[in-house]
């Protein structure tokens, strides 16, 4: 049995998700940090590079989806979608091994994290992911 795990990428420099269709190939360098290699047009001809794991944010799917049928990603912002009120944040918990769901906004969070279950999922929407968010408040800001 074959399992393919579904991810996204978040290029730290360019504050912005690659595009999927581009980075084909992941691999371990010798000193075990990974890195992605993708297909970039420099004006001239296609470049073949390589993004070291410290230049990026590896998200994980978690496999299940929201209220429209969009995958949901460690780091989405979950709620309702009437108000686009966000409630909460999907996260990874390494104690518990699993994605919980934990009470947005941080600084106003309990502490207490959630089990994740598919009916909740299904009346909830992804309303932005956190990186999105966090670049968009930092230019309102500016």
């Amino acid at each position: 049995m074959s399992v393919t795990e579904k991810f996204r990428v978040w290029h730290i420099a360019d504050e912005e998700y690659l595009d999927p269709n581009y980075y084909e190939v992941c691999y371990v360098s010798p000193d075990g940090e990974l890195h992605i290699g993708m297909h970039v047009w420099n004006g001239i001809r296609d470049e073949f590079q390589t993004i070291p794991q410290s230049d990026m944010i590896i998200e994980r799917c978690i496999g299940l989806v929201d209220r429209n049928g969009t995958l949901i990603y460690d780091g989405d912002l979950l709620g309702d979608s009437e108000n686009d009120e966000v409630l909460f944040e999907v996260c990874w918990s390494p104690g518990l091994a699993s994605f919980m769901l934990d009470e947005y906004p941080p600084e106003e969070a309990s502490g207490n994290l959630h089990t994740i279950f598919e009916e909740e999922l299904s009346k909830m929407v992804i309303v932005a992911s956190r990186r999105e968010r966090d670049k968009k408040r930092e230019e309102e800001q500016d």
